[in-house]
């Protein structure tokens, strides 16, 4: 049996060992660096994500139109599962911006959807995902996560390191820049780094300590 994700035994029924009993603990700094190819794992605070239905976490575990945000494998926080922020949290127990459990997605069929909404912020936590986002969408999640940053941590989080992950263009393959043709063709390529490039602009401008 060859076990998909974070699990093992003969049935790929056994979860595999939590991140943080088998990573070793780094004694803090004296003198923390201030430049970003000089962090250290410990020395980031913060985890976000954007994207779509992949870094929500659609379908992760089962096929039952479920956003399992907590094994997203960029922002998930699921003691069962081994992700990004489970790793750095391996080595920052207080990082903030984690996601966990599960939700159904904001998106419907021929409609524009929206970022997670308040009554699930708990869940999604700085996890801006999009089911069908295009990255002509990744703008709206930007702003989503400036404000849910003033929010988590107002006044403090323009100091601390945070590393987001962005995984999008999918459904511009697929589907083409909307959702109201499903025979559209692939965004056109020269748009899609074009929108990219503006949200790379926009995030180093707007969210200091990044990477």
């Amino acid at each position: 049996c060859v076990c998909e994700g974070a699990r093992t035994g003969v049935a790929c029924d056994l979860p595999m060992p939590p991140v943080e009993s088998t990573c070793q603990m780094l004694a803090p700094r004296r003198n923390a660096s201030g430049r970003a190819d000089d962090v250290r794992l410990d020395e980031i605070g913060i985890v976000m994500a954007m994207g779509d239905s992949m870094t929500a976490g659609y379908n992760v575990l089962k096929g039952d139109n479920v956003e399992y945000r907590g094994w997203s494998f960029s922002s998930g926080s699921e003691p069962s599962a081994n992700t990004l922020a489970t790793f750095l949290k391996a080595y920052n127990p207080h990082l903030l911006g984690a996601s966990t459990g599960e939700r159904h997605p904001s998106q419907a069929p021929g409609h524009y959807a929206v970022p997670c909404p308040e009554k699930d912020y708990a869940i999604c936590g700085l996890n801006a995902a999009v089911d069908g986002a295009r990255v002509g969408w990744l703008q709206q999640q930007l702003d989503w996560l400036s404000k849910r940053l003033d929010t988590l941590a107002p006044g403090t989080w323009p100091d601390q390191w945070k590393m987001i992950t962005i995984f999008s263009g999918l459904d511009d393959i697929v589907f083409g820049p909307s959702n109201n043709a499903t025979a559209h063709p692939p965004t056109d390529v020269h748009v899609v780094e074009q929108q990219f490039d503006a949200i790379l602009e926009s995030l180093h401008m707007r969210f200091p300590k990044l990477l």
